[in-house]
């Protein structure tokens, strides 16, 4: 969060108000903008963090998604109508990804896919909209990023 703010000084953006915080304790907003960046297993960074394969198993994979379920809802209490909802990790999970987000939308018709492709190049973009990257084939790390934006009222 301080490279957050640094860059944000060193570019003159004045209009971001960063907060660390226990979720579940924060009453602030309604914001624009919400970027939540949930703690993840991390298997998108495997190739430099090689003892990943050995430090996580799938009851951690199993108790992140459950983490990231109950962030992700009380992140959407924290958006304006209108506003925008980035949900983004550094794991190549289903379970910690598209299945966070898809059983979030399930759960609140408030909230609908607003495409990434207009933000990224079209080849890391899913075609549900979903931003997701692959060491293998991208020679980037493995990333998710969806972006929700909650309907106006």
């Amino acid at each position: 969060l301080e490279l957050v703010v640094e860059n944000a000084r060193r570019l003159g953006i004045k209009i971001i108000a960063p907060v660390v915080c226990d979720m579940s304790e924060f009453t602030g907003g309604p914001f624009d903008r919400v970027l939540l960046d949930p703690p993840c297993s991390g298997w998108g960074t495997a190739r430099k963090h090689a003892d990943l394969r050995w430090s996580k198993s799938e009851q951690d994979i199993v108790n992140l998604a459950k983490i990231q379920a109950k962030m992700i809802d009380r992140a959407s209490r924290l958006v304006k109508p209108g506003g925008v909802l980035v949900y983004s990790t550094c794991t190549i999970i289903r379970a910690e990804n598209d299945q966070i987000v898809e059983n979030f939308l399930l759960r609140n018709d408030q909230f609908e896919i607003d495409s990434a492709v207009e933000f990224f190049p079209p080849e890391l973009v899913s075609e549900r909209g979903f931003v997701k990257t692959y060491p293998v084939f991208d020679d980037l790390d493995g990333s998710f990023c969806a972006r929700l934006k909650r309907k106006p009222k």
